[in-house]
């Protein structure tokens, strides 16, 4: 049996064992969660701005031509949705009266 190389090893250290039990009454052992910077209600609106600024909204043609497809994908679905549910109402019935 062959032996594992000796980088392969991990050697577990005095202080790696003093880190992963750290004292709980210690700052540095808050979550990184918890350092975010605050941020004022004016910044986050100054923010939201500066960030809103960069989308590139679509145009009048392409939101009503996006309106049109839904619709038209949508009545499709209905017209499939329908078929598909009077084939098993039929499927159903035929099943209950042959049960009778």
């Amino acid at each position: 049996m062959s032996r594992p190389h000796p980088t392969a090893r991990t050697a577990i250290t005095a202080s790696f064992i003093r880190e992963a039990v750290a004292d709980p009454c210690r700052d540095d052992t808050r979550s990184k969660a918890t350092d975010v910077a605050k941020t004022t209600p004016l910044e986050f609106i100054q923010q939201v701005r500066t960030e809103t600024a960069k989308v590139v909204w679509p145009t009048w043609r392409e939101t009503a031509m996006t309106g049109v497809m839904v619709v038209i994908m949508t009545t499709i679905l209905a017209i499939f949705f329908l078929g598909v549910d009077s084939f098993f109402n039929a499927v159903v019935k035929l099943l209950l009266s042959l049960a009778q």
